[in-house]
Formats: structure tokens, sequence, C-alpha cells
């Protein structure tokens, strides 16, 4: 499957850096989502 497992805001003007891993099991289902703002 071909999906998008990091969105990252990286180069959006006026906003802290956001960056949201996503981690998929073998049969393409969503199984966790974290966040990281501006390094933390």
């Amino acid at each position: 499957m071909n999906r998008k497992n990091i969105v990252d805001g990286t180069g959006t003007a006026g906003v802290p850096n956001v960056i949201l891993p996503s981690t998929y099991d073998v049969a393409g289902n969503h199984i966790s989502l974290t966040d990281n703002i501006a390094g933390v």
C-alpha cells in the first residue's frame, strides 16, 4: 500500500513546525498517530 506516513508543516509561515507521523499494520490499518510540535 502506498500510504503517507508523515505530515510535515515545515515552511508554513507564522505557525510552529508540526510533524505527524502515522503507523500502519501489515493489513493497512491505521494503528497510531503521534505529534511533534516545534521539536517537543
